[in-house]
């Protein structure tokens, strides 16, 4: 987290809980445990899995909002993945993460039909926008101090 505290949006709307269901696909534990907890804070629902096929099988029981999915994992890329998700006609959007965050690799993602490309490391402010249109638009509300 930034040095900021966040406050959740759902939360503070009276609806804990409700913000939506994201699935992030990450061989990295660190990786989804960092986003399972900032997301959380926000009032997401969250599911992780450390493969490709492990995303896929939670993608075929569960309803979700978003997907992060890692470019780089054991088994089927994440390249592969995101095929296979638009291979089954479906508009879940998806955004790619990576540490090799080439020119490259951002447009064949896209190309391939990912809603966006972040690289890692990422600053939690900055990732939020990615997210916020799935949603109300809006950034993380921090606590200020008086």
């Amino acid at each position: 987290m930034s040095e900021a505290a966040v406050i959740s949006r759902a939360a503070a709307n009276g609806n804990p809980g409700l913000a939506g269901a994201v699935l992030i696909i990450d061989d990295e534990a660190e990786i989804r445990e960092s986003l399972q907890t900032l997301l959380e804070l926000e009032g997401f629902a969250v599911e992780t899995a450390a493969s490709g096929e492990a995303g896929l099988q939670r993608i075929g029981e569960h309803p979700f909002d978003l997907i992060l999915l890692d470019l780089t994992l054991p088994g089927r890329n994440g390249m592969e993945v995101l095929a296979e998700i638009r291979a089954h006609g479906t508009g879940l959007p998806v955004i790619m993460i990576t540490a090799f965050g080439t020119v490259e690799n951002a447009v064949r993602a896209m190309q391939g039909g990912a809603a966006n490309f972040v690289q890692k490391p990422w600053d939690n402010e900055k990732l939020w926008p990615t997210f916020a249109p799935r949603w109300d638009g809006a950034a993380p509300q921090k606590k200020t101090s008086n």
